[in-house]
């Protein structure tokens, strides 16, 4: 074997042994499907720790959509949840990804529960659609986009010097 590919190789299995990125962020938008009423939109975002898991909950309920992310629960009202669970993962192709989680409660009570791997800055977000509770509103459908987004850190600026110099 030439020793090119013997260090690839060595590359490989050593990168195989980190571990997952030590931040990351999801982001959740979702929206009513209307084109007169833009007010049934919104986002939230998740930012991710490695050894983290962050929930949000997206509900309906009387014709509107609202989100939250600091525990709180949909009103007893709600007709139809989503509940979102994101950690930082490795995919199968061993780069940083998000594994989620998400339980959709649908308007009848099933409950529906899918896993997820997200790539980091993949262009491709999940896409999820799903008809609204009721008819009497003025949408009929609710679609939800999540993406995984790496968090870039910026640099640490230079360390003040201590003392004074005088240029001419």
């Amino acid at each position: 074997m030439p020793a090119r590919a013997l260090i690839a190789l060595l590359l490989l299995v050593i990168a195989g042994q980190t571990s997952p990125p030590a931040t990351a962020r999801v982001v959740v938008q979702y929206r009513a499907s209307s084109e007169d009423d833009t007010s049934n939109t919104g986002k939230v975002t998740l930012p991710l720790k490695a050894g983290e898991i962050k929930r949000a909950v997206l509900w309906e309920a009387d014709c509107h959509l609202t989100a939250a992310t600091d525990g709180s629960a949909p009103p007893s009202g709600a007709e139809q949840v989503w509940g979102l669970q994101a950690e930082l993962t490795r995919g199968r192709d061993n780069r940083p990804a998000v594994r989620l989680t998400s339980q959709h409660v649908a308007p009848n009570g099933a409950v529906r529960e899918e896993a997820h791997v997200l790539a980091l800055d993949d262009p491709h977000p999940l896409a999820m659609s799903e008809l609204s509770a009721r008819t009497d509103c003025r949408y009929d459908r609710i679609h939800v986009t999540i993406a995984a987004e790496s968090v870039r850190v910026p640099p640490e600026p230079p360390a003040a010097s201590s003392g004074s110099r005088s240029f001419r």
